[in-house]
């Protein structure tokens, strides 16, 4: 897990803009980790339905992955 610094700047004019411009850019970091995460999981589920048979066009229904996601998933596992 990632740690962030917490500091405050100097009570300056343009200080608040500055400190809500780095709040919002680690929010924006931490959301495009959880949707990686969330791909990652969805992967691993659509690896875990081809090894149990099902087919692509199953697995991207229940995944949302696309189906040119899912056929390269199965052609690197064999």
């Amino acid at each position: 897990m990632e740690t962030y610094k917490v500091f405050t700047l100097p009570e300056k004019e343009g200080s608040k803009k500055m400190e809500l411009a780095v709040s919002r850019m680690i929010r924006n970091e931490i959301n495009g980790k959880v949707k990686r995460g969330e791909k990652l999981g969805r992967i691993n589920v659509a690896k875990n339905l081809l090894v149990m048979g099902y087919e692509v066009d199953e697995v991207g229904r229940i995944t949302e992955l696309s189906v040119e996601e899912i056929r390269k998933l199965k052609n690197r596992s064999m």
